[in-house]
């Protein structure tokens, strides 16, 4: 809850980010909570219970505030973990994570594109949300406003670049 406290200090409009761990190697949940969530069949699994839970606390407390329904939340990983699934296993599924646009007073609500995105695409799309106007570089798209045949990922794994685009990768080691 400290960091929904926080926020609340800030002179708005304000941008803040956050970067956890709790879904991070050792899998540690706080002591409190310990035993609360359910073991899974991986190590993780605990610690994203954890992680829900947090989540939800926090929206519970920033629901509260005045800026709350005036405001973008945009939730993502930086790369996956440990899975039973093989295809999470893959060049390709080891960097497929999930994106969420958040905005309570807006048609954000419910939405699910599964176009290809990278983390570089969050920049240009808030700044396209927002109506932003003035010239930028970015590598990156606006998700909301781009079509998705035209969108793509590049990335750089053990050695190997990969190039995402439609239904087809593309590796280069």
């Amino acid at each position: 809850q400290y960091f929904a406290q926080t926020l609340s200090t800030f002179e708005q409009p304000f941008v803040s980010g956050i970067f956890t761990l709790s879904s991070h190697h050792p899998f540690l949940v706080p002591e409190r909570y310990k035993g609360k969530f359910p073991e899974g069949k991986n190590p993780i699994h605990k610690c994203i219970g954890y992680t829900d839970y947090a989540l939800m606390r926090f929206f519970e407390t920033v629901s509260r505030e005045s800026w709350f329904k005036n405001t973008l939340f945009v939730i993502t990983a930086d790369h996956t973990n440990q899975s039973a699934l093989e295809e999470y296993r893959t060049g390709s599924g080891l960097f497929a994570v999930p994106i969420l646009f958040y905005q309570p007073d807006s048609g954000l609500k419910g939405l699910i594109d599964t176009s290809i995105a990278q983390q570089i695409d969050i920049m240009p799309t808030v700044l396209g949300y927002l109506g932003y106007d003035k010239p930028y570089v970015s590598f990156g798209c606006d998700l909301f406003n781009t079509p998705s045949e035209k969108t793509f990922a590049v990335n750089y794994l053990n050695g190997t670049y990969q190039y995402f685009k439609g239904n087809y990768l593309l590796q280069f080691n």
